[in-house]
């Protein structure tokens, strides 16, 4: 019988084609669900990677309106600090100190017993009173002006500039804290002594801390231990008020302490009151240059002490850092086009005179340089287009034209008797006392 007649070859052959074509079905299944699989995972990977973007998507968006809402409050918050002290309430703003987290950053890390810091928070608390000298500078007739909410680092901060009445400035970059959501004064970097005001009433606590715990003393740096020492000399430098007092208490510290810059600071107060022009005054500015080389605070100092030295160009390059430093500032354009003024440059000064305008409208200090200059080239038409500016831009009216000697020959001038017409009526009020 052959082999193709063989029932059992027949059996044999169909089965190994069975289980071929099952084998084949199998693998070609197997390939099918394989093929099946790997678009699946595709597509689950997908939409996990979709759902994941829109997760941080949601994120993203969540911490923008965070941050937004916390800036919104943070520039709320300083606009409240500035209508308070403008109105002369400076309480408003020592009771929005986070005692407890000024503290920390006072005294931290030093090792100190918790019930210590716990004394120092609550002393804080009931004896701050920054906001109560801020308020009793702009009822002299200074002023306190919030310039703009920024971020450093993660920090929220808002930034102010002071200026004083005698025409001194300063600025201070307050660094905010959230309680409740709402925002609270965590510590406040102040230009003019270049580090943070915890820094500088960390000197100020030690003495008092020392009475309370002698162990304290022997925690502090030399430096340190020679302020406490002479706490009673530092104390009465910050209550003389006269110059030359001062002065003399100022000489009876030992070298570590005069170095303070606390005591400069006070020192430096002193130096000014005895007159811009006096050896005292030009001595301390060129201490605070060989005492804190590179300090930050430094460019605030030297740009009066290059000023009467005449070095304009390097007076003009600590503005151009201060600038650097805090941001643009129409104060600083002004500061800049005084010195341009005295370098006899005057069609830069003008150009920042008005960039300070621009910036800032109602500020008084730009006119007078414009009106200085207008005056001192006989150019009336000047005189009368800045004086309706100013009167314009800062509401205030200039009715005492006739008392000051400057405006003279202006009054006698066509172009005066122009401005004047133009102006419009006011219900009869005293005269202003503001010069332009």
């Amino acid at each position: 019988m052959s082999a193709e007649r063989d029932p059992s070859h027949r059996t044999a052959v169909l089965a190994c084609m069975v289980v071929a074509g099952t084998l084949a079905a199998c693998v070609l299944g197997v390939c099918l669900a394989g093929v099946l699989v790997f678009y699946t995972a595709r597509r689950g990977t997908a939409r996990r990677e979709a759902e994941r973007a829109r997760a941080a998507a949601k994120r993203d968006a969540e911490r923008a309106r965070a941050a937004r809402l916390h800036e919104e409050r943070a520039v709320a918050f300083a606009r409240e600090i500035e209508e308070a002290l403008a109105a002369g309430d400076g309480s408003f703003m020592d009771k929005r100190f986070d005692a407890a987290v000024l503290s920390q950053r006072m005294l931290g890390g030093r090792g100190l017993p918790p019930e210590t810091l716990t004394a120092n928070r609550r002393s804080l608390a009931r004896a701050m009173a920054i906001g109560e000298g801020i308020a009793g500078a702009v009822k002299q007739g200074g002023s306190y002006k919030f310039l703009r909410f920024h971020r450093h680092g993660d920090q929220p901060r808002v930034l102010f500039r002071l200026l004083l009445p005698n025409g001194g400035a300063n600025y201070h970059d307050m660094v905010l804290t959230s309680r409740g959501g709402k925002p609270l004064i965590a510590d406040i970097h102040v230009s003019i002594t270049g580090e943070f005001l915890s820094d500088s009433m960390r000197r100020s606590a030690l003495p008092v801390l020392v009475r309370q715990q002698r162990s304290v003393l022997s925690k502090l740096l030399r430096s340190e231990s020679e302020y406490v020492k002479n706490i009673h000399t530092v104390d009465a430098i910050v209550k003389e008020r006269d110059p030359d007092r001062v002065l003399a208490l100022y000489r009876r510290l030992p070298p570590t302490v005069q170095r303070d810059k606390n005591v400069m600071v006070f020192r430096l107060k002193a130096a000014v009151a005895k007159g811009g022009d006096s050896p005292e005054y030009v001595k301390v500015l060129a201490d605070f240059k060989a005492f804190f080389p590179g300090d930050p605070c430094l460019d605030f100092v030297l740009v009066d002490h290059y000023m009467l030295q005449e070095e304009y160009a390097k007076s003009r390059a600590c503005v151009d850092r201060m600038q650097n430093a805090i941001g643009e500032d129409a104060h600083l354009h002004f500061l800049r086009g005084g010195l341009y003024h005295l370098e006899q440059k005057d069609e830069l000064a003008i150009a920042e005179y008005e960039k300070a305008i621009a910036l800032e409208p109602d500020l008084s200090a730009p006119y007078d340089g414009l009106l200085t200059i207008a005056l001192e080239n006989s150019d009336w038409a000047a005189v009368s287009k800045r004086l309706a500016q100013f009167e314009t831009n800062t509401g205030i009216r200039l009715d005492n034209l006739d008392a000051l000697p400057e405006y003279a020959e202006y009054l006698k001038t066509e172009e005066c008797k122009a401005w004047k017409a133009s102006r419009r009526p006011t219900a009869p009020t005293a005269p202003s006392t503001e010069r332009p």
